[in-house]
């Protein structure tokens, strides 16, 4: 498990050891999924503990300590500066260039990181404040169990003498709600994959320059692999994507989360004329030629069978070839790993105590499933009366894309743990039903695309093909690239965009949608004063 929290309501009785009482969390970032929980807790007057349990992924390493939408955000600053370099001659500026024309520059992948864990740092900080002035109690331990029905047991290990029992402390509550994160599988039956190889979340966290890099993945349309596959290759970085099912037609609903697969198809040609290179093979072996140091990255051979190239777009037909090639660093993109309530409860929490029943349960009810009926239903409860779970969290099912699972994703369960927490603490939670739509974006330097409300495919699957209506954009405006608008019966339900500052357009759209916004609406404001990419 990459990350286990615990939100206990506390009642008055609280048994804590003073030394770990003075911990504070790690330097690891906070999801927003954990600070709404907090906050509304601590809204309905709840005493509010949180209890971090520091554990490594499946590799065996520490989890990245920084935020990896920020450190996207960053990466993708560097890289626009880098476009606005490259087209300063285009708008008038005198650039000084080397022999053949090519401007000269380098990426110090040091300074980013520095900004990115600065912020990440920064963030954490104004968190904690928030908390520290909402009288919640953090601590940050290696191991936890609960020692009754009430009761949970953290245990801080010492560095010294590696023992735990010297700095043990008890918690009492009446409930307990349990945030997991789920973790990226690997490569088992490929030697060399668990050693040499990392995770997408765990690329902007490297110390050295990726360099040469090879992303691997179950299918060349996961939108968060594309994404990080961009943001290298505007760096400067050479960038390969291999995949071992290639459909340049149609895409996995699944795996789309809220975009739209007209769009996911549009930009991957666009990275194809980037200069990324696409090939559809399975990788037999990974062999270390270099180890990696904190200036110097490593150099990894990869073995892979005989890999097909993507077709050109200069009308190439594609061919296959041996593949073998050395590279920097390898990206494995195969699926996460969600944690079952029997894993969450009697390997993570280890539940100790015959007064606590955590039982293994075939009941389809067990565990944490979707939050949608107005009262709190068995499909909230974990194993036990008084614990809960929200995030990444499965029954019997497994989720095998590379993202996390749509329904599982945090945008989503930022709402779903409102109303879980409103419910326990007994609140309305009627006003929460219907929200704004969320807005979901995907960097692409020197651009973004971003989409709010349902895509093409969910539309037609839940309200028919004979009700949906698509509009396109008719002319491209300045600085815009794609624009799509989905209606049924005239009002609007969703809104995808390509082009510069496309999130920050459409989170006024998602307000609109919520209120109702209409096609006719949208012709009748006056677009003419000014060329945007609103218009």
């Amino acid at each position: 498990m990459l990350t286990n929290r615990f939100l206990p309501s506390l009642p008055p009785r609280v048994a804590l050891s003073a030394e770990i009482r003075r911990r504070k969390l790690s330097p690891r970032h906070i999801s927003s999924l954990l600070t709404i929980t907090v906050r509304e807790a601590v809204k309905f007057g709840k005493r509010v503990a949180l209890v971090e349990v520091k554990q490594q992924n499946g590799r065996g390493r520490r989890n990245a300590f920084v935020d990896e939408r920020i450190a996207k955000e960053m990466a993708n600053r560097a890289a626009l500066m880098r476009h606005s370099i490259e087209e300063a001659q285009l708008k008038g500026w005198t650039v000084q260039c080397s022999e053949g024309g090519r401007v000269n520059f380098w990426l110090d992948w040091q300074c980013v990181r520095e900004a990115i864990v600065q912020k990440t740092l920064l963030k954490r900080q104004r968190t904690e404040a928030a908390f520290e002035r909402g009288q919640v109690q953090m601590f940050s331990v290696t191991a936890c169990h609960f020692s009754g029905t009430h009761e949970l047991t953290v245990c801080q290990m010492d560095t010294d003498t590696n023992s735990a029992q010297s700095k043990l402390a008890k918690l009492s509550a009446d409930k307990f709600l349990l945030v997991p994160k789920s973790e990226s599988k690997v490569l088992e039956n490929v030697p060399g994959a668990k050693e040499f190889c990392i995770s997408n979340e765990e690329l902007f966290a490297l110390k050295h320059n990726p360099g040469t890099t090879l992303f691997f993945c179950e299918d060349d349309a996961d939108p968060q692999l594309l994404e990080s596959a961009a943001i290298l290759k505007a760096l400067g970085n050479d960038v390969t994507i291999m995949t071992n099912t290639y459909s340049p037609r149609r895409i996995k609903p699944s795996k789309l989360d809220c975009f739209d697969s007209e769009f996911i198809l549009s930009i991957k040609d666009k990275l194809c004329q980037l200069g990324i290179r696409f090939f559809i093979s399975l990788p037999t072996k990974f062999e270390q030629l270099r180890a990696s140091t904190d200036d110097k990255s490593a150099i990894l051979r990869v073995h892979a069978t005989s890999a097909w190239s993507k077709p050109s777009e200069k009308g190439g037909a594609g061919d296959w070839a041996p593949f073998l090639e050395e590279f920097n660093t390898v990206v494995i993109s195969v699926g996460r790993r969600s944690h079952s309530a029997e894993e969450l409860v009697l390997a993570n929490v280890q539940c100790r105590s015959s007064n606590v029943n955590c039982s293994p349960t075939t009941d389809s009810t067990a565990g944490c499933a979707s939050i949608s009926s107005r009262k709190l239903s068995s499909s909230e409860l974990l194993l036990a009366p008084n614990v809960y779970a929200i995030g990444d969290v499965r029954l019997e099912q497994r989720w095998t894309g590379g993202t996390s699972p749509p329904a599982q994703s945090e945008e989503g369960n930022c709402r779903r743990v409102q109303m879980l927490v409103r419910r326990m603490c007994e609140a309305d939670v009627e006003t929460m039903e219907n929200d704004s739509p969320i807005v979901k974006t995907m960097l692409i330097p020197p651009t973004e695309y971003a989409c709010c409300g349902l895509n093409e495919e969910e539309t037609e699957r839940k309200f028919g093909k004979h009700l949906m209506r698509v509009y396109r954009d008719g002319h491209v405006p300045i600085a815009a690239e794609k624009a799509k608008m989905i209606c049924v019966k005239e009002c609007v339900v969703g809104l995808h965009l390509i082009g510069p500052k496309a999130s920050q357009l459409l989170s006024g759209y998602a307000l609109a949608m919520k209120l109702g916004l209409t096609k006719k609406q949208m012709e009748q404001n006056d677009w003419q004063k000014s060329a945007t990419i609103g218009e």
